[in-house]
């Protein structure tokens, strides 16, 4: 008996001794509360493997999530602070409150970050099915010089990537032009991403976590383009606090609020921002015949909430406008049908919600509602008037299966399918049928409804540790168009070594031809789709911690393409190019003082002259582009950057001479090909900005100067009325650019 009370007391010592070391909030004997979740992306519901929960202060007692982001904690009953933490996302904690027995749910969301510093670094995606794909985030969209926060403006910096002008941030990526991309927002279709064709997009940046640009060898997820593809997305609101921002440029004004609207975790995010010359600059113009300055104006917003632990909605809502007035008698163009005000007023929607459930392990589907319009009110004098629309109603469902093993063979499937009823107007009327050559008047009247489909079929094989391989098939068909679409889509991912990915892709793309162009009355209904092949290889090597290095290869093949020719109607799929280069990335990022990359590539873009049958450069060819990017922070609150951008001129057709057409108006006859170049571009962009805090808000104060050597970059070239003299347009001088943001 006396050896049993001994062991006893020793045992009950060591239990003592035991607790003595035990900190608030950790794990106590039976006395036990549960804290169980998800740890998920924020702005998504992917989930985040391998994020810590740590108990505040005390990092020995954490757990880690499992591959679908789950995790269970056994911690002390009360009150305790939970640290959740990730590689690549921003810390985050949470206060928890639970009794002796109880189990408790709390989902988090991390937001993604590069890394800790303000520093930023534009990085390349490791997707299994695309071989070069270049990501920028909401912080690099904001400290890339000469972009004015822009998000598209800020994508002409990525490799590959030309400026068309400083006059409009579309994108001429690989040789193509800024029609043959896909613009997408949160992988919805998006008609007009542009205000007045380029000049900034149509969507506030802040409203942005990131913008994807898939450039050659994607998988066969998306349809219609034959060039590349770009998705922006939107971000969730904050969910933790209310937040407020205001920013004031010299051509725009925004503000944004964002937080949680006090019903689960569901938040929002809602912006507007307008131009304001108009209102500075307006009344003067006027007396120039410019009766309504340009203006634009976009709102928008997001919603952001979960039901249960399985399901993810996301909402967004965008609309955009975009006007002008010019009295062309007060310009001195008189004595035609054309004579009088010519008018624009353009204006966009795009929205939708999505639906994302993980309830089955190892299958996530995301279903998804989406609508966007477009709407072109435009006229000049009596001449011309146009009243054109578009509605889309779309469906879209995406699935992920996680399959498992399959004779031997990791598989993960993916299938799609979407569908959209579109309706399609106009109301065109115009003085003399331009495209006959009649002094007789034209007019067109368009009002009916047709349907789009598509759908893929995805598998993602791992035929080895380090080798993925990755089959896609795509079927797409338009109502308006006599033939259909199925195409193959093929990737080979090789890591190496823990340093250095390779990847090969070969497919098939096609892009539906305009409505225009497949107008009976001015086009050719019997126009099948463009036709895009695509060869891409890809290198890419961690040199260092701080720096990688990145080499790609493309190749693409045009056949099919719609044309103008003069001998089979107005247009014919009589076209066919070439777009072939190299690209070199080389990326630096040495922390909080010094971020930033270089990039060069080498291209040729060709078409077929429909006329002869000879290869002629492209519109677009841009055979060298180098950009160059850096920034250095002199203390956290300042930081100073740079821009370098050259790539080779502008091509534009010759003048070959001159004709007037019945109603008596002069008109220039011009080469078939871009066979002059005018002068190289080269433009360099300086930034800086400072923040501080004033009585609870984030004040940064910016200033940007474009084109610091004040050089003459030429953009286009112009006649005068009658043709005998002709002037080259420059591109933007010297030009200083100011702005205030302000954040709570």
């Amino acid at each position: 008996m006396k050896k049993y009370l001994i062991i006893f007391i020793a045992a009950a010592i060591f239990y003592s001794l035991a607790r003595a070391d035990v900190k608030p909030g950790a794990l106590t004997g039976t006395a036990q509360a549960v804290v169980y979740g998800k740890v998920m992306i924020l702005g998504g519901s992917e989930a985040i493997e391998g994020a810590s929960i740590d108990i505040d202060g005390d990092t020995t007692a954490g757990v880690s999530t499992s591959h679908d982001g789950t995790y269970t904690l056994t911690l002390a009953p009360g009150k305790a602070g939970l640290v959740f933490s990730a590689y690549g996302f921003e810390t985050r904690k949470k206060t928890v409150e639970a009794a002796s027995g109880e189990k408790k749910k709390l989902d988090v969301y991390l937001d993604r970050v590069d890394f800790v510093s303000d520093a930023v670094v534009v990085s390349a995606k490791k997707d299994k099915n695309d071989v070069v794909t270049d990501t920028i985030d909401r912080a690099e969209i904001k400290k890339v010089p000469g972009t004015g926060g822009d998000a598209l403006r800020a994508v002409q910096s990525m490799p590959g990537v030309a400026a068309i002008s400083d006059y409009s941030s579309g994108l001429a990526v690989q040789g193509g032009g800024p029609s043959d991309n896909l613009y997408l927002l949160d992988n919805i279709p998006w008609p007009i991403p542009f205000h007045f064709g380029g000049i900034l997009s149509t969507v506030y940046s802040d409203l942005l976590s990131s913008v994807d640009l898939n450039t050659a060898g994607f998988g066969a997820q998306w349809g219609d383009t034959m060039g590349a593809v770009l998705d922006a997305k939107t971000r969730a609101g904050d969910k933790d606090a209310l937040h407020g921002s205001a920013d004031v440029s010299i051509i725009t004004a925004q503000a944004l609020l964002e937080g949680p609207i006090g019903l689960g975790d569901a938040s929002i995010a809602i912006y507007g921002r307008r131009s304001y010359l108009d209102l500075i600059v307006g009344k003067f113009m006027q007396s120039k015949g410019l009766t309504v300055f340009p203006f634009f104006w976009d709102i928008g917003g997001s919603l952001d909430f979960t039901l249960g632990k399985d399901n993810h909605i996301k909402g967004i809502a965008l609309a955009s406008d975009d006007a002008l007035e010019l009295n062309r008698d007060a310009a001195g163009d008189t004595g035609t049908v054309f004579t009088g005000n010519f008018s624009m007023d353009n204006s966009a929607v795009t929205s939708g919600i999505s639906w994302t459930n993980t309830s089955i392990y190892g299958f996530t589907s995301d279903l998804t509602f989406y609508y966007y319009n477009i709407k072109d009110d435009d006229s000049i004098g009596t001449g011309f008037t146009e009243d054109l629309g578009q509605a889309n109603y779309g469906l879209k469902e995406e699935i992920d299966w996680a399959a498992g093993s399959f004779l031997g063979v990791d598989h993960d499937i993916r299938a799609g399918a979407d569908m959209e009823k579109v309706h399609d107007s106009a109301d065109v009327e115009l003085a003399f049928d331009f495209v006959h050559q009649t002094s007789e008047p034209a007019s067109v009247f368009v009002d009916g409804w047709h349907m789009i489909r598509g759908g893929y079929l995805q598998d993602t094989l791992k035929l080895l540790p380090d080798v993925d391989f990755t089959a896609g098939i795509r079927y797409d068909k338009d109502d308006m168009v006599v033939r259909d679409t199925t195409l193959l889509r093929f990737c080979l991912s090789w890591q190496s070594d823990p340093v250095t990915l390779w990847k090969a892709a070969w497919g098939i793309y096609s892009q539906y031809p305009t409505d225009v162009q497949l107008n009976s009355e001015f086009g050719n209904p019997l126009l099948t789709p463009n036709i895009a092949e695509h060869t891409a290889l890809s290198v890419e090597r961690k040199l260092s911690k701080e720096i990688s290095l990145r080499l790609d290869g493309y190749y693409k093949y045009y056949t099919n393409l719609v044309v103008e020719d003069s001998t089979a109607g107005v247009y014919s799929n009589s076209g066919a190019g070439t777009a072939k280069g190299v690209e070199l990335f080389l990326n630096a990022d040495y922390g909080e003082k010094f971020f930033g990359w270089i990039s060069y590539a080498y291209s040729r873009s060709e078409r077929i002259d429909p006329q002869d049958g000879h290869w002629v450069l492209y519109q677009y060819d841009q055979p060298n582009i180098l950009s160059a990017v850096g920034s250095y922070s002199i203390t956290p609150a300042w930081s100073i950057g740079a821009k370098l951008h050259y790539n080779t001129g502008p091509l534009y057709q010759k003048l070959l001479g001159t004709y007037t057409d019945v109603n008596g108006i002069e008109h220039g006859i011009y080469s078939n090909d871009y066979s002059q170049r005018l002068g190289d571009y080269l433009r360099l962009d300086v930034r800086t900005d400072y923040s501080f805090r004033y009585e609870g808000w984030k004040l940064t104060v910016y200033v940007e100067i474009l084109n610091v050597l004040n050089r003459l970059n030429p953009y286009t070239i112009m006649y005068s009325n009658d043709f005998t003299t002709s002037q080259i347009v420059d591109n933007l001088p010297f030009l200083p650019y100011l702005g205030v943001e302000a954040q709570f």
